[in-house]
């Protein structure tokens, strides 16, 4: 840790991010507006920090202080919702669960920021400078677990690359029970596996590593165990081992095929201002990272980063909705990568886009903390 703190470029990383995280705190303070008010559920009292506890960060809040109930939300529950990052609330709820949800998703962003630079560090810095202004990462300060979620992600690929597999099946183990897509790193761990183990098997070392294979594939299945306990847990709580998903479809998400919501995105486009700007931006993210998919096809081929992307991209595809889909693309660190092999061709095409990231970044800071853009003497 003190050899990374002495690292110029670290040093340099993180003061861009300190600089963004305050610029995006004091956006948000300049963003309530006070006819917004009405819409904004006060939590800490303080009106800076409620801000970034606003849509999801409620239903986080109400579990880790009421636990899994079917009062949430007029009475359509909050069993949808992962149990990790509300039980570190609850955990610090000493301090009041507003404030530990805030802190814990700031404290987590500085550690996911410095496991992503020291990944990168192998690949290339520049990648996080994409990352930092990528216009969702303003989650990285609202109380979601996007912070919590990259921070494992970032690790268990880190843990992976050095061959410590138990570490690998416990922080998949925590993944699983912060979002779907945690599940679903088996499959770029197992990859992994098999190319550093299994790729060169001959018949005279096939029994040594069966044994070896056995236990640390016991590890990696602990990845999909910490769904399996989720689902295990609402059901000791609730009686019903399917709550999650029913609650799923009462908020409008099931299983359709990829085109559905792009065809229902398209179609609210002419629905209003609001719909326009959210739907469209969406759709242009959908584009850009299905080109970036397949440059990180065409750099990487068959590879951990490629499969992770795959799957990072494709699980949001699966429901009737974009709602959210480029903040599911915040985690996808792949991406960023290419997008740093893409600027040593593309760099003035790439510049534009970001400038224009950055404004959508800010923009949507306010849009999140002040219910949309609501101007004193315009709205």
């Amino acid at each position: 840790m003190k050899k990374l703190l002495k690292d110029k470029e670290y040093q340099k990383v993180m003061a861009v991010f300190i600089i963004l995280k305050i610029i995006i705190i004091a956006i948000g303070a300049l963003a309530i507006f006070p006819q917004s008010q009405t819409w904004r559920a006060e939590i800490t009292g303080n009106r800076v920090i409620d801000s970034f506890l606003q849509y999801d960060s409620l239903a986080y809040l109400d579990i880790a202080e009421n636990g899994y109930n079917s009062n949430y939300h007029n009475g359509i529950g909050n069993y949808g919702f992962y149990p990790l990052f509300p039980f570190l609330i609850r955990m610090f709820s000493f301090i009041g669960y507003g404030l530990s949800a805030f802190l814990i998703s700031n404290i987590l962003s500085f550690i996911a920021v410095t496991l992503l630079y020291i990944l990168f560090r192998e690949e290339s810095k520049k990648a996080i400078m994409y990352f930092l202004l990528f216009p969702t990462a303003y989650f990285l300060t609202a109380a979601y677990t996007e912070s919590l979620f990259i921070t494992l992600t970032i690790g268990v690929f880190l843990a992976a690359k050095r061959e410590k597999w138990f570490y690998v099946g416990i922080l998949g183990f925590l993944a699983a029970m912060t979002r779907i897509q945690g599940v679903f790193l088996i499959i770029p761990v197992l990859y992994m596996y098999y190319k550093k183990h299994l790729s060169k098997i001959s018949i005279n070392n096939l029994i040594k590593a069966a044994k070896s294979t056995k236990l640390n594939v016991l590890f990696l299945l602990m990845i999909p165990a910490g769904f399996a306990v989720f689902m295990l847990y609402l059901y000791s709580v609730t009686g019903d081992i399917t709550i999650h998903f029913k609650n799923h479809l009462m908020y409008g998400r099931y299983f359709s095929m990829p085109w559905v919501g792009i065809i229902n995105a398209l179609a609210m486009l002419p629905s209003g201002l609001f719909s326009f700007i959210y739907n469209g931006f969406n759709l242009f993210i959908l584009i850009f990272f299905a080109i970036l998919l397949w440059f990180c096809w065409k750099f990487y081929r068959i590879h951990e980063y490629t499969i992770y992307f795959l799957i990072s991209f494709l699980i949001p595809l699966f429901t009737p909705t974009l709602q959210a889909f480029s903040r599911f693309m915040l985690p996808v660190f792949p991406a960023f990568i290419v997008m740093t092999k893409l600027s040593e061709k593309y760099d003035y095409a790439l510049k534009i886009i970001y400038i224009l990231f950055t404004i959508a970044l800010f923009a949507f800071t306010v849009w999140h903390v002040n219910g949309g853009f609501k101007i004193p003497g315009f709205n």
